[in-house]
């Protein structure tokens, strides 16, 4: 839940009241909301293209098209930024 506070903002000699969004001292903010996963998840896969295409600069983070959907709802957590996804074998994860 966020609270809207509103504000002047001088633009030349005119005022204009700017609406802007925060989060009181209070709120917790989830781990990671949906949107956040979903460009989590875009954000690796497309990480993994730029390996696909130039293996010399980006590292092989293993993300296939599968991860990237199973990560943006949730399914499947997403690894830490640089860190590649767990190998599978029958569909579970080794370390």
């Amino acid at each position: 839940m966020s609270a809207v506070a509103y504000r002047l903002q001088f633009v030349g000699a005119e005022a204009i009241t700017v609406m802007t969004l925060h989060d009181p001292s209070y709120y917790e903010r989830p781990q990671l909301g949906a949107w956040d996963r979903v460009r989590e998840a875009l954000r690796r896969d497309w990480q993994q293209t730029l390996h696909d295409l130039s293996t010399d600069t980006h590292p092989n983070l293993n993300q296939s098209l599968a991860d990237t959907l199973k990560q943006a709802v949730g399914a499947e957590p997403i690894p830490p930024s640089g860190r590649p996804n767990p190998r599978r074998f029958s569909g579970r994860f080794i370390p």
